[in-house]
């Protein structure tokens, strides 16, 4: 069989479940002690264990939705084998033993990941680990600066640490579905900072953490798009989604800050 990437939802599928097979060597373990061993998660975690299941099921999904957009394929013969093992991996949980979901998990169930695949290897090119850990360490920065702000308002404290989270979870989950995962902790924080926004949101005191996630935004908005191969994410969708509450001015008149950037010119504000 050969070389099949890891760079679509079905050659993920194909290395998980891969990787299961050649460390089935305990005929007792459950479903959640086989995703620990893979995934190299903490045994006691049951929910970033129900989340990895959670996201193994997407990946399933996500192989079916991207194969029947294409039209030149034999959409039954290429996913004949999913449904059995969605079924079985909805119908177990991570306490139920290994042999119930691995029984679906047949050479036949292989082949068809890995010719689904082939048919979808020019979907997504991997993001550099360099890019990784540079967007990594920016939000553990900022998670640091943040947690020891003495001078930011709790409400703008709690927006701050609730994104930060949405994007260390992109950055996890990054590892099983790709940069689908940065894609959606961009869209779910624009979405966040929106609902905030309003005049006199932020204080003059509060713009450097704002600006250091804008930061962060962009670096993602960046490698997602090049992840992709698509113009700028922020360009694409400025005018649809909301804009951020970022660069301000103080009106001189009464010192209150004043949102007076269009959403465009906010997004791809250097």
């Amino acid at each position: 069989m050969q070389s099949v990437k890891r760079n679509n939802p079905a050659g993920r599928l194909f290395h998980i479940f891969k990787e299961a097979q050649a460390t089935t060597d305990e005929p007792q373990s459950t479903i959640g002690q086989m995703w620990t061993r893979i995934f190299s998660i903490t045994s006691d975690d049951s929910i970033i264990i129900s989340e990895h299941r959670r996201l193994i099921i997407r990946l399933i999904d996500d192989t079916k939705k991207y194969i029947k957009r294409k039209p030149d394929i034999n959409h039954a013969l290429f996913l004949g084998s999913l449904p059995d093992i969605k079924d079985k991996m909805e119908e177990t949980t991570i306490e139920s033993p290994w042999a119930l979901l691995s029984s679906s998990i047949s050479e036949k169930a292989l082949t068809e990941l890995a010719f689904c695949a082939d048919a979808l290897s020019d979907m997504e090119t991997p993001i550099k680990k360099e890019e990784l850990e540079g967007i990594t360490k920016k939000v553990d920065a900022m998670a640091q600066k943040t947690k020891q702000a003495t001078n930011c308002e709790e409400e703008m404290k709690e927006l701050l640490i609730s994104l930060i989270d949405v994007i260390h979870r992109g950055i996890r989950d990054y590892h099983i579905i790709g940069a689908t995962a940065l894609q959606e902790a961009l869209a779910v924080s624009l979405g966040r900072l929106f609902v905030m926004r309003s005049q006199g949101f932020a204080r003059e005191k509060e713009l450097e953490l704002l600006s250091n996630l804008k930061d962060i935004l962009t670096h993602i908005n960046l490698v997602v798009g090049e992840a992709f191969n698509y113009k700028s994410l922020f360009e694409n969708l400025a005018p649809l989604l909301p804009g951020t509450a970022m660069p301000a001015t103080q009106d001189e008149g009464n010192g209150a800050t004043q949102w007076n950037h269009s959403p465009e010119e906010v997004l791809t504000a250097n």
